[in-house]
This record gives structure tokens, C-alpha cells and sequence, in this order.
């Protein structure tokens, strides 16, 4: 059976879109196109990188705080603030990621109050890392006096190397990223004194010392003296 050709301008043979997004064929049926939308993060991954983008702040503001940073994370804490703003204006519709965008918050606000917190006692000279520099800085002005009498009666060379010495020491530990706890002049010194004139004993010449990085390893390595 043929079906009758339909007429230009007929229903039938007109070929339009419903209010449905469907389109009707000559038949009269409806057939609908599946539209492909490029898959958009979903809240568990954005989530996801918010957290993990929190805890590289809370990691930088302890880098800061133990003297391994010389400036606080100021930029990556504004950008962590935007993003927990984004996503107070877009919130998310499953239970269960909102319930972790709020603990998110939470730990961010708790976070915020404890950094505030230690950089007030930082301005005002409170926190314990500025006394214990201001400390540091008292005593290096002793030593460095001693170091100065040392000279004038005969010592200053090697009271002066072990001076350069240390500081090469510090400069390179800083440059490494690693902690100045635990590292002060008068140990490095002690134990410098003694193993210099050890390795002399041992190697029959006269040796110096330099400071490199082995492997992350930041080291005294000595070498006869020209």
C-alpha cells in the first residue's frame, strides 16, 4: 500500500520542531535528538581540588611561620577564599557534597583564625619564632664580638673561616628549603675545629672545607688547601 502524497504546506509533510524538542516526520511521528553536552566536573572532583588546594595553603603557612618562607601565602589564601565564595554562590544539589563543602568551610574558618592569630603575634613580636630570632640576632652580635677580639689577638683566620663556614652552611640549607632548627654557630664551630684538624692528621696535608648539596644532603666536604 502506497501512502498519498501529501501537498506542499500540508501538515504531513511538514517538517518542524514541538515544544519538546522533538521533530515531526510525514507521518506524524515524533522523534526526539539526544543532544551531546560536553560532561561538566562534578561537585565530588571540584570538591576534591579545593581540598587539596587547602591543605597546600595550610602547608604554606607553616613553610612561613618556621622561618623556611620569607613572605606569608598571601595570593594562594585569596584565591582558596574565592573559590570557597564560587562555591557558596553554587551550591551544590546532592546531600551529601553539601554536607562536605560545609565541613570544608569549617576547617577553612578554623584555619583562618589560627593564621590571623600568629600573624598578629608576628607584628607585635609575640609569636615565638620573632623572639627566638631576636634572641638569635643578640647572640650572633656577641659572638661576632668575640670573633673580633679572637682576630686581635691572633685567631681571627680561623675564627673567620669557621664565621664563613657556617653562614655558607645556613645559605645553602634555606636554598634547599630545609628547617634552621637546631643549627647555631657555636656547634657547627665546635665540631669544625675538631674535625679539621683530624682530617689534616689523617691526610698529612692541609685541608679547607666547603659546603655542597649531595643528593638534598647539605654537607662539609674537604679539600687540600691550595
Amino acid at each position: 500500500m502506497q501512502w498519498p502524497s501529501a501537498k506542499r504546506g500540508s501538515v504531513g509533510a511538514v517538517r518542524g520542531r514541538t515544544r519538546a524538542g522533538g521533530e515531526t516526520t510525514a507521518c506524524g511521528q515524533v522523534s526526539y535528538a539526544t543532544e551531546v553536552k560536553r560532561p561538566e566536573p562534578s561537585a565530588r572532583v571540584s570538591l576534591d581540588r579545593l581540598e587539596e588546594r587547602l591543605e597546600l595553603l595550610r602547608v604554606a603557612y607553616e613553610r612561613y611561620f618556621s622561618g623556611v618562607d620569607a613572605i606569608p601565602p598571601v595570593q594562594e589564601h585569596q584565591a582558596v577564599t574565592r573559590s570557597f565564595l564560587e562555591l557558596t554562590r553554587n551550591p551544590t544539589s546532592s546531600t551529601v557534597q553539601r554536607f562536605r563543602a560545609n565541613t570544608l568551610r569549617q576547617r577553612f574558618s578554623v584555619y583562618q583564625q589560627h593564621w590571623h592569630r600568629v600573624l598578629r603575634g608576628i607584628e607585635n613580636g609575640t609569636f615565638t619564632r620573632v623572639v627566638a630570632e631576636a634572641k638569635r640576632r643578640q647572640q650572633e652580635e656577641q659572638r661576632q664580638v668575640r670573633a673580633a677580639q679572637a682576630g686581635a689577638s691572633g685567631g681571627g683566620d680561623d675564627a673567620r673561616e669557621l664565621r664563613r663556614l657556617y653562614e655558607d652552611y645556613v645559605a645553602a640549607r634555606k636554598a634547599a628549603g630545609q628547617s634552621l632548627r637546631g643549627v647555631d654557630y657555636d656547634t657547627i664551630a665546635a665540631k669544625l675545629s675538631q674535625q679539621i684538624p683530624a682530617l689534616e692528621r689523617q691526610h698529612g696535608v692541609k685541608v679547607a672545607l666547603e659546603v655542597v648539596n649531595e643528593g638534598g644532603k647539605i654537607r662539609f666536604r674537604a679539600r687540600p688547601r691550595r
